[in-house]
């Protein structure tokens, strides 16, 4: 039984280590959770679902001159029926419809899950119509100005190979012939685009200037989102920089400048990333650079060829890679490297990003090689920590053991020293030393489980393999478990849109916890009002989570839940000794340290000086 001071003392601990992790918490949860963003339309629409219209013209990319195209080019295209010009090549991972009007994707539909019954599409699918006045991804823009842009509203010829694996445009002009040819199939979600400028003229060819790219191949003018209610803000990515420092650098759309685009020199490739997705473009040269311009309703960026010189009746070839699907480590990897720093999990702190991919990558292992159900793969990676904490768990227990066990010496040191607490502090320290007990021993699990639950925050919440992973009555780890929804409850001022849904997870995690704080041992509970602040902390912490991804709320409460079995196990078994059997061993190895040894021999040698002393006898005569 601890007394008033002892328990006054353990109290203020106990508030000092609540107030501290709920700071951290509520910290993490204002620097690094995504606030709800803008959302960027239009959303990728079905077939059946009415269309959205048209926006309105992005600015010229840079350096192109569209004001001075030439009457020499041919008409532009008239159209009736834009279905008879569209053409579709594909592979098991990508199926991709091109309109021959400028020779530009027109849909880009990501295959996923199993025999790809999980279809994506990325391009936004747009009302008005004809191709010909509807802006679409991949066009070329020339900085010749008897060209421009002007190829984006001319029929290109088109040829696909046998295999449906890929297609060739081309367009015939007075003084040239330009080519553009799509392949899929090398790698997983990217396609190879070849574009190709033949001279059909006899004099040798200029197109570019120092400062101006000869074109630039172009993205926009947006990316159909999903997802997009979680506040992820979708953003531009870039990698680039001199050889051997290559860094990645974002920007998003609504942080574009005004009145001109924002160039990115020297890039290894440029992108646009979404929560889940990613459309990345990479030249085959070292020297083009990227480009992004616009705003958050309708953005364009893209790639830059380099200024190029073509003899009369030669061919100049530039090459490049387009990846478009999720923002999947296996994925990325497989795209081109360097790729994979895409995606990440923290961007301040790069050691916890690279511990939030060492967890995912064990959630894939055991996904795919012992049960392929994600939920599943969160329990057992529970069970994994939990195993791995579990020497730490029963020293933390026999150290609480300990301190109850040492109450009648700390009794004895505070009637002793009850008018000097300076020394009491320190006499305590020693007997804490000597004894080899810990007094904030059983704090460490806990604060040593901190790190994978802010990594798996943010990792369970962001990754998309938890993107559609049922488990349960789940539908999505990545989002709250919802179990019941009543939409009357959204009504409600300030609150009503966080509880309209009815989080289970959340709710047993709480009165998991609370069935943990009875079982644990009372020493550190005797006052109501420790008992009623520890009842409180799990209400707390369950509304902290309630909202937050299905997954991370699995692991917690299935953490809890092992707790339990452990704090049961551990009580009822010899990994907990009896108080007295620990007095007697720190007893013995209280005695046995060295340090004690050499003042028992003090204290010996000072008696015999002093019974000697008594008996008149000195050392001299004695050794006479």
């Amino acid at each position: 039984m601890l007394d008033d001071d002892q328990d006054k003392q353990m109290m203020r601990n106990q508030m000092r280590a609540i107030i501290l992790i709920t700071a951290l918490l509520f910290g993490w949860y204002y620097w690094f959770v995504p606030q709800q963003q803008p959302v960027l339309p239009p959303l990728a629409q079905d077939a059946a679902s009415p269309a959205a219209p048209v926006p309105s013209d992005l600015p010229a990319a840079p350096g192109v001159d569209t004001a001075n195209t030439s009457a020499s080019l041919p008409p532009a295209a008239e159209q009736t029926d834009p279905a008879q010009d569209e053409v579709a090549i594909s592979d098991d991972y990508l199926e991709l419809v091109f309109t021959k009007v400028g020779a530009r994707l027109k849909r880009a539909s990501l295959l996923l899950g199993e025999n790809g019954k999980d279809t994506v599409q990325l391009v936004p699918q747009f009302s008005g119509g004809l191709d010909t006045g509807t802006p679409y991804p991949l066009g070329l823009s020339f900085t010749d100005p008897s060209l421009g842009d002007a190829l984006d509203v001319r029929r290109f010829e088109s040829e696909v190979s046998q295999d449906d694996r890929s297609v060739t445009f081309s367009i015939i002009l007075p003084d040239s012939v330009i080519r553009k040819r799509f392949s899929v199939g090398t790698e997983a979600h990217v396609l190879d685009v070849q574009v190709e400028y033949e001279n059909k003229t006899d004099a040798h060819k200029v197109l570019g200037m120092d400062a101006n790219p000869a074109y630039t191949l172009n993205w926009g003018p947006n990316l159909a989102l999903e997802d997009n209610e979680f506040g992820f803000a979708p953003q531009f990515i870039w990698r680039a920089g001199t050889e051997g420092s290559r860094v990645n650098d974002t920007l998003e759309p609504g942080d574009l400048p005004v009145g001109g685009p924002r160039i990115f020199p020297g890039v290894e490739w440029i992108g646009f990333k979404t929560k889940y997705f990613m459309v990345g473009l990479k030249p085959e040269t070292d020297t083009a650079y990227g480009f992004a311009q616009g705003n958050a309703e309708a953005f364009e960026f893209g790639l830059g060829a380099p200024r190029f010189e073509v003899a009369a009746g030669a061919i100049q070839r530039n090459s490049f890679r387009i990846y478009l699907g999720p923002m999947e480590l296996a994925s990325l990897d497989t795209a081109w490297k360097g790729l994979s720093s895409a995606l990440t999990f923290f961007t301040m702190f790069e050691t916890m990003d690279i511990f939030a991919k060492f967890l995912l990558s064990i959630l894939h292992w055991l996904h795919h090689n012992v049960y392929a159900n994600y939920g599943i793969a969160i329990v057992l990676l529970t069970v994994l920590v939990r195993t791995l904490m579990l020497p730490l768990t029963l020293r933390s227990m026999k150290s609480m053991k300990k301190m109850q066990a040492l109450q009648p010496e700390m009794e004895a040191l505070r009637e002793k020293h009850k008018d000097d607490q300076q020394e009491l502090g320190r006499k305590m320290m020693e007997m804490y030393r000597e004894r080899g007990v810990n007094p904030m021993g059983g704090c460490f699990p806990m604060l040593l489980q901190m790190p994978i639950f802010i990594a798996l925050y943010r990792m369970l919440w962001n990754a998309f393999e938890m993107r559609g992973a049922p488990f349960l009555w789940i539908d999505d780890l990545s989002r709250p478990d919802r179990l019941l929804q009543i939409p009357a409850l959204n009504g409600v001022p300030y609150i009503g849109q966080y509880i309209e849904n009815i989080n289970v997870l959340p709710i047993l995690m709480a009165f998991a916890m609370l069935l943990n704080m009875k079982i644990m041992p009372q020493t550190a509970m005797q006052r109501p009002e420790q008992k009623i602040m520890m009842n409180i902390m799990p209400v707390m912490f369950s509304v902290f989570c309630y909202n937050l991804a299905a997954g991370l709320n699995l692991y917690v409460l299935t953490s809890t839940m092992l707790g339990i079995v452990q704090q049961v196990w551990i009580t009822n078994s010899k990994a907990a000794p009896a108080p007295e059997i620990i007095l007697e061993k720190t007893e013995k190895k209280r005695k046995q340290h060295p340090y004690n040894k050499v003042m028992q021999q003090k204290r010996e040698a000072a008696k015999e000086a002093k019974r000697l002393r008594r008996r008149g006898i000195t050392k001299s005569d004695g050794d006479q």
